[in-house]
């Protein structure tokens, strides 16, 4: 599905192909730390008490701590990103930055 989105950007906005190459691994690991959240949620305390296969998922609470957790993560990646361009940085340096948070929000996990 990433790639989908990454032929969608560069169709509409002028990004070279070199950042293209940049963007594959960077979006990938931004977004890893994310899903690996929710897997261990799941793992942590698995719903197993169930009827019916539909009660599996319409009376699960773990898709919205998933969900929670996601956002708080993207909040401090867009955090880090806004302060790091409020001070001047670089676009590369901010982010590198950006994927040194994500990688070690990944390390954590």
């Amino acid at each position: 599905m990433y790639l989908i989105y990454l032929v969608v950007v560069y169709s509409m906005f002028p990004i070279s192909p070199t950042a293209l190459i940049y963007m594959l691994p960077g979006g990938i690991i931004c977004v890893l730390p994310g899903v690996m959240m929710g897997l261990l949620i799941d793992l942590r305390r698995p719903y197993l008490n169930w009827t019916h296969p539909q009660q599996a998922m319409n009376q699960n609470i773990h898709v919205l701590i998933s969900m929670g957790s996601s956002f708080v993560y993207l909040a401090v990646l867009g955090g880090v990103g806004f302060l790091g361009m409020a001070m001047g940085l670089p676009f590369l340096v901010v982010g590198i930055i950006i994927l040194a948070v994500s990688t070690i929000c990944f390390l954590i996990l």
